[in-house]
C-alpha cells in the first residue's frame, strides 16, 4: 500500500486518475491527428474539383465563419504604419527617443505584414486557392477558438485573457497611436515595449 512508502492513503487513485486522464488526452491528440488527415485528403478531393465546387458551394460551416472573420480582421488592420516626423532617425541619430520610436516603427510594421499575410493566406485555404499547412492549422484553431495565435502574440505581451478580436483592436489603436505621435506625450500603455522609453 502507499502507505507504507509514506504517501497518503489515495496517491494509488491520484496515480490511476492522472493515468486516466494522460490516455484520454493522448487518445483526443489521436482523433485530431486522424481528422487532419481527413482533412489532407478533402483539400486534395476538393482540389481536384475546384470547377464543381465553384457551382455547388459545400464548404463546412466553420469555413464560412473563418472567412468572414478574417475578412473582417484585415478590414479593422491599417494599410500600412507611416512613421511619423517626429520620429524619423538617420544612422547617425544618437537620439535615443528618435532610436525608440524607430524600433517601434519597426516592429509595428513586422507585426503588420506578418497579421495581413497570415491572414490572407486563411482566405485562400478558405477559397481553395492554397493548401493548410502546420502554420495554417494553428492559425486556423486560434482563430476559430476566438484565441490570439502564438505567432502574433509574441510580438507584444499581453493578458491571456484578451481575445482574438480585442487583441486585433489594441493592435490597431497602437499603430494609431504612434502614427499620431506627439513627442511631449507619450502613453506608455501603447508602446509595444515600454520599458525602452523608461530605461
Amino acid at each position: 500500500t502507499p502507505v507504507w512508502l509514506g504517501l497518503p492513503p489515495s496517491a494509488e487513485r491520484l496515480l490511476l486518475t492522472n493515468n486516466g486522464k494522460s490516455a484520454l488526452r493522448n487518445l483526443l491528440k489521436m482523433y485530431r491527428v486522424d481528422a487532419d488527415d481527413a482533412a489532407d485528403d478533402a483539400d486534395a478531393a476538393a482540389a481536384a474539383a475546384t470547377a464543381a465546387a465553384a457551382a455547388d458551394d459545400s464548404r463546412p460551416t466553420w469555413m464560412d465563419d473563418l472567412e468572414r472573420t478574417a475578412r473582417d480582421y484585415l478590414a479593422r488592420l491599417p494599410a500600412a504604419v507611416t512613421l511619423p516626423a517626429a520620429a524619423a532617425t538617420s544612422p547617425a541619430d544618437t537620439d535615443p527617443l528618435r532610436r525608440l520610436f524607430a524600433r517601434e516603427h519597426a516592429q509595428a510594421t513586422a507585426l503588420l505584414g506578418t497579421l495581413r499575410t497570415d491572414l490572407a493566406h486563411l482566405l485562400e485555404v478558405c477559397s481553395g486557392e492554397r493548401k493548410q499547412t502546420n502554420h495554417l492549422r494553428a492559425l486556423i484553431s486560434a482563430i476559430t477558438k476566438g484565441v490570439v495565435p502564438a505567432t502574433w502574440s509574441s510580438y507584444y505581451e499581453m493578458p491571456r485573457s484578451v481575445g482574438c478580436t480585442r487583441w486585433l483592436s489594441d493592435f490597431a489603436a497602437r499603430v494609431h497611436a504612434f502614427e499620431s505621435h506627439d513627442a511631449r506625450v507619450v502613453r506608455l500603455g501603447q508602446l509595444f515595449q515600454p520599458s525602452a522609453y523608461v530605461t
